[in-house]
């Protein structure tokens, strides 16, 4: 899946380490994006970037860079990711 130049891999695609820069447990427990230059975000800050780079999501993106709003919103991440795989 490509979308506004992000490409997408389901990390159960994963079949060694030459598909992925990160290892299959890594990749399980959180999002990853990795850009072209080797950083990566991890988490609830890949969905704040995708959200800072699109117009109709500013909003959004300013309320969770709030202090309180930040946590709330990193927490929802971790209970979601801790429980994906009851999830999907």
């Amino acid at each position: 899946m490509q979308e506004n130049n992000i490409q997408a891999k389901a990390y159960q695609d994963y079949k060694d380490q030459a598909d992925f820069p990160l290892s299959q447990q890594e990749l399980s427990e959180a999002v990853h994006l990795i850009f072209d230059s080797g950083s990566t975000l991890k988490g609830p800050d890949v969905f704040r970037y995708y959200l800072k780079t699109q117009k109709k999501f500013w909003l959004f993106y300013v309320i969770t860079t709030w202090p309180v709003f930040k946590q709330l919103f990193d927490w929802a991440y971790k209970m979601v990711a801790k429980h994906r795989k009851h999830i999907i």
